[in-house]
């Protein structure tokens, strides 16, 4: 069995300010596990953030996403000569179903 990661944080973006533009706080989770197969480790994991409330601009509520669900998957290789080195991809989902970023790649 390798390694197993589990965690959470939680963020304080600022709240109000004095002309209307509001930061929510926000909170994430995440699990990770591996597996060592000699000098390599694959890996997968879940990353799941929440924005507890909506933002605002200018008093206006802006439209985007509150629960965001990405999966991860990658590998790494390490050896005794050289520093380790690794190759990962993480792709976000929101609640709704649309990717997030231009290309739906987070």
């Amino acid at each position: 069995m390798g390694p197993i990661i589990l965690g959470a944080t939680v963020g304080w973006r600022g709240g109000e300010n004095y002309i209307g533009d509001y930061r929510a706080p926000g909170g994430s989770t995440f699990a990770y596990f591996g597996y060592a197969v000699g000098a390599f480790v694959p890996s997968a994991g879940l990353s799941l953030n929440l924005a507890f409330k909506k933002d605002r601009e200018r008093g206006r509520e802006l439209d985007q996403r509150q629960l965001t669900l990405g999966p991860f998957a990658g590998i790494e290789w390490s050896s005794d000569y050289w520093r380790s080195s690794s190759l990962a991809l993480h792709r976000c989902r929101s609640k709704k179903g649309s990717s997030l970023g231009p290309s739906g790649w987070a």
